[in-house]
C-alpha cells in the first residue's frame, strides 16, 4: 500500500509529513441529501463511463474560485463537524473525527497520485510501527471535466494502485454499480469499491477497506467536485460513508 501524505495548506503552516495509512452533512446551510443505498458488490471491473470526454474545458468566464477553503467551523463538543470546501459545497464528519479542513492528504506512487483537501480523519496514530496512520479519512477534490461518471470512475480506479505493493501485487477489488442521486436539484453519482486481499507490507495494512467516491457539479474553483470517504474494515461504523455522503450540500 502506498504512503499517505499529509500537507498543511494554510499559509501560516508548512511542511510535509509522510504517513502510512488506511484512511474513512446537515445544517442550516442547505437541504439534506437523501441517504445513499448500501454498497452491493458486483464484478471486479469498474463501471465504464457512458460518455467519456477527451478534453477538459476551462472554467467558464466569471466562475468563482478560491485558493484556500473557507475558515474552520467551530462546533460544540459531541456535535457533527461541518467542513466547508473550496468548491462551494459542505460536508460533515462525525463528532469523534478530526477536522483538518486546512490540510491536503492523499497517496503517491509510480502509477499516479491522488490528493484531497478539506480533510477529516479518524484513528490517527493507530499504527505504532509507522509515523502516524489513520483508520478512516474523507476529503474533497476538484476536476474541470464536466462528465461526472468519467471523473468518478477515474478516482475510484485509484484503489488498484493505492493498495498494491512495491512488487505490483494488486488487491482484489469489487466495484458496486453506479448510484445516481441529487444534491440540491443537481445530479450526483456515487461509485463504491470493496478492497480485499490487501498486500501486507508493513503490518499496518488492514485486511480490507472500503472506498467511496461522489462526483457532483461544483459551485466554485472546479466544475466538478469529488468527495472521497475511505474506511478500514472494522475500524468504524459500517454506515459512516452513507452518513457523511448524506450531508453533502451547497455551502
Amino acid at each position: 500500500m502506498k504512503s499517505l501524505l499529509l500537507r498543511r495548506v494554510l499559509p501560516i503552516v508548512g511542511g510535509i509529513t509522510a504517513l502510512l495509512l488506511l484512511p474513512r452533512v446537515s445544517s442550516f446551510l442547505g437541504p439534506e441529501v437523501p441517504s445513499v443505498p448500501t454498497l452491493v458488490p458486483t464484478t471486479a471491473a469498474a463501471p465504464g463511463p457512458s460518455t467519456p470526454q477527451t478534453t477538459r474545458p476551462p472554467l467558464p468566464e466569471g466562475f468563482p474560485s478560491m485558493l484556500f477553503p473557507p475558515p474552520k467551523i467551530d462546533v460544540e463538543p459531541g456535535q457533527p463537524q461541518p467542513i466547508h470546501t473550496r468548491y462551494g459545497l459542505t460536508y460533515e464528519i462525525p463528532a469523534d473525527w478530526k477536522n483538518d479542513h486546512g490540510a491536503s492528504a492523499g497517496w503517491s506512487g509510480e502509477e499516479g497520485h491522488a490528493v484531497y483537501g478539506s480533510v477529516g480523519s479518524f484513528g490517527y496514530g493507530s499504527c505504532p510501527e509507522k509515523d502516524g496512520g489513520w483508520l478512516a479519512m474523507s476529503g474533497a477534490a476538484g476536476s474541470r471535466d464536466i462528465d461526472l461518471e468519467t471523473v468518478a470512475t477515474e478516482r475510484i480506479r485509484d484503489v488498484e494502485w493505492i493498495f498494491d505493493d512495491s512488487a505490483g501485487t494488486r488487491p482484489t477489488v469489487e466495484y458496486a454499480a453506479p448510484v445516481w442521486f441529487e444534491i440540491a436539484d443537481r445530479p450526483a453519482i456515487r461509485l463504491s469499491a470493496l478492497i480485499n486481499d490487501i498486500p501486507q507490507v508493513s503490518g499496518c495494512e488492514p485486511d480490507a477497506a472500503r472506498f467511496d467516491i461522489v462526483a457532483t457539479p461544483g459551485y466554485a474553483t472546479a466544475q466538478t467536485m469529488v468527495l472521497m470517504v475511505q474506511v478500514n474494515e472494522g475500524s468504524y461504523d459500517a454506515d459512516v460513508a452513507e452518513d457523511i455522503i448524506a450531508t453533502l450540500r451547497p455551502t
